[in-house]
This record gives C-alpha cells, sequence and structure tokens, in this order.
C-alpha cells in the first residue's frame, strides 16, 4: 500500500503571500480594463470626428486621466516581481549579503517614495473635492466630469504599491525570498515550484 502524502502545511507567511500575490495579480486587471476603454474611447472619438465632423467632449481628457488607471494598479503586481529593479549586473557583481542589503534598502526608499506620493495625492484629492475641480478645457461644457476619482485612486494605488515595497522586506528576509510572482513552468499554482 502506498502510503498517502500529506501536502506540506502551509505557514501563515505563505499564506499571507499567497494572499498578497492574489490581491496585486486581481488589482493588475484594472489596467486591462482601463487599456480597453482608452483604445475604444480613442477608436471612437477618431470614426465620430472623420464621420460626423464633431469630437466625443472631453475624450482626449478621460484619455489622459484614464492612464492613471492603466499604470498604477500594476506596480504593486510588478514590485513583487521586482520585474523594475532587477539588474542582472548586480546580481553577478555583489555577495548575496550585500544584495539583500541593496534590495531592503531599496525597498524602503521606494516605501517612502510611494508613501510620500500617496499622501500628495491624498491632498490633491482633499483639494478636488473641497473646491468643485473638474476636467480643466472642459469645465463649462456638458463633457466636465470631476477630478476627485483620480486623485483618490492615484492615492489609494499608490498606498497599495508601498506596502508591497513593505511587504518585499519581509519576503527578502523569509526563506521564499526567491519564490516568483508568475508561476514557473510546469507549475500548476501561482508561486509553486510545480513539485
Amino acid at each position: 500500500m502506498e502510503k498517502n502524502k500529506e501536502a506540506p502545511r502551509q505557514t501563515f507567511f505563505d499564506r499571507v503571500d499567497r494572499a498578497v500575490l492574489k490581491t496585486s495579480r486581481w488589482i493588475s486587471y484594472i489596467v486591462g480594463g482601463a487599456i480597453l476603454v482608452i483604445m475604444l474611447l480613442a477608436l471612437l472619438n477618431i470614426i465620430v470626428t472623420k464621420l460626423f465632423k464633431f469630437s466625443i467632449p472631453s475624450a482626449t481628457e478621460w484619455i489622459t486621466y484614464l492612464n492613471i488607471l492603466a499604470v498604477f494598479p500594476a506596480v504593486a503586481f510588478v514590485q513583487l516581481d521586482r520585474g523594475h529593479t532587477r539588474v542582472d549586473l548586480f546580481d553577478r557583481s555583489f555577495p548575496p549579503v550585500v544584495m539583500k542589503i541593496i534590495e531592503v534598502f531599496s525597498d524602503f526608499l521606494g516605501a517612502g517614495i510611494c508613501g510620500f506620493m500617496s499622501w500628495r495625492a491624498f491632498v490633491l484629492f482633499q483639494d478636488h473635492i473641497s473646491r468643485g475641480t473638474m476636467s480643466s478645457s472642459s469645465a463649462l461644457t456638458k463633457g466636465a466630469f470631476p477630478l476627485w476619482p483620480f486623485s483618490l485612486a492615484l492615492s489609494v494605488f499608490c498606498a497599495i504599491w508601498l506596502l508591497t515595497f513593505l511587504w518585499s522586506v519581509v519576503r527578502v528576509f523569509s526563506k521564499k525570498v526567491s519564490s516568483p510572482v508568475l508561476p514557473e513552468k510546469g507549475s500548476d499554482t501561482m508561486g509553486g515550484d510545480g513539485k
């Protein structure tokens, strides 16, 4: 008889890491939706302009502000994969202890910058609410829209990015530091090793 092998017990870190990765991945899907809306709005605006000789009110501004949703949700996911900071030259140049110090320093520096950006975007959000700020070039037209949702989104996504920087520090000191965000070839789970 074959003994039934038990799956390795997940630690608290494993569960939190998996939840952080899944949440970051889910949030990054906002990027796909924003890019789709940007493309459709641009295409529709071009078609309407060419066929009917008028443009969709505030289409250019919508496209501009939707870029906030097309960029910032995905950076947290990229941060967890260290996709924007990994440089192979550095990986080979320094001993592992020095690399950990560099990673932790860059993570804390990134967290500080993201914290500052989140705070300033929240101050801007409060200013937009108190003043009732509308989109600039069309403030007196039917196409005007409030800017506070975009400054709030920027603040929230920068705060999420800050948290992923801090979680990256935790990952550096855990045994899972090298676990990828994206599944490896042959892996059936996110961050798994396919075993």
